[in-house]
């Protein structure tokens, strides 16, 4: 089968790691020339080891909006129009919910919801005319988590953006989302998060499966699929993927 991207352009925040790195190598796998943005491009887990010709990648911080302007300005420069946006940086974040200061309320949704749809609203004018555009929300199994209930309540408020632009103005460009279970990455390492990570009552999902779901909402395949949040959960068995709307 020929790639399902061949000449498209994407850009990928959050793209040295995780779920942002597989995204980065499903696209290239797909023939697409890919920015992926990082803060971390240099850390040891970076995507120089991929060798593409058809990756550039970019180092800057999109949650500070000087750093996001003039990624857009260096994006135009090197690939003029984007076809598929991925902004699918943030930050796991765990807290008291009772206990939790002002300030690192706010620094949790700036991370996990403003600069996800700050991005986007960014890179509006250089979107391609049929581009595509794809989140990372997280699934309700998130709120019953004690210390995940903020990050949660971060996502919810990027999943209702979504999902405001089911029925808008942008009947050409498609904007979605994949809400997914908890995810085997790096970030799950950290100390406070151990503990639950210990008592683990959920299976994981690997950052390739939820990559697969994205590479869907952004191709060809979900045309017709505007607002969309898909449902991405680990079975109790071997079986393969449930996805719901």
């Amino acid at each position: 089968m020929p790639p399902k991207l061949l000449n498209k352009t994407a850009v990928v925040t959050g793209g040295s790691r995780g779920i942002g790195r597989a995204v980065v190598e499903l696209l290239l796998q797909e023939g697409a020339r890919v920015i992926a943005v990082s803060r971390s491009i240099d850390q040891p887990d970076g995507l120089e080891e991929l060798a593409s010709p058809r990756l550039i990648t970019h180092l800057t911080d999109v949650t500070n909006p000087s750093d996001l302007a003039r990624l857009v300005e260096f994006t135009q420069r090197r690939i003029r129009n984007v076809d598929i946006l991925c902004p699918l940086a943030g930050r796991l974040f765990h807290a008291d919910l009772l206990e939790t200061s002002r300030e690192l309320i706010e620094e949790n949704i700036r991370i996990n919801s403003i600069s996800a749809w700050e991005t986007f609203q960014k890179f509006r004018p250089i979107l391609s005319k049929q581009a595509a555009v794809c989140f990372i929300t997280f699934a309700p199994l998130f709120e019953q988590m004690a210390g995940l209930e903020q990050f949660a309540g971060s996502k919810a408020l990027l999943r209702s953006y979504v999902r405001s632009l089911s029925d808008s103005g942008l009947p050409d460009q498609r904007v979605n989302a994949v809400a997914c279970t908890p995810t085997q990455t790096t970030a799950w390492n950290a100390p406070d998060l151990l503990p639950l990570v210990k008592e683990k009552k959920w299976n994981w999902l690997t950052p390739e499966e939820v990559a697969d779901t994205i590479l869907f909402l952004v191709s060809e395949e979900s045309r017709a699929l505007r607002g969309t949040e898909l449902v991405l959960s680990a079975p109790a068995k071997k079986s393969g993927n449930r996805v719901s709307r």
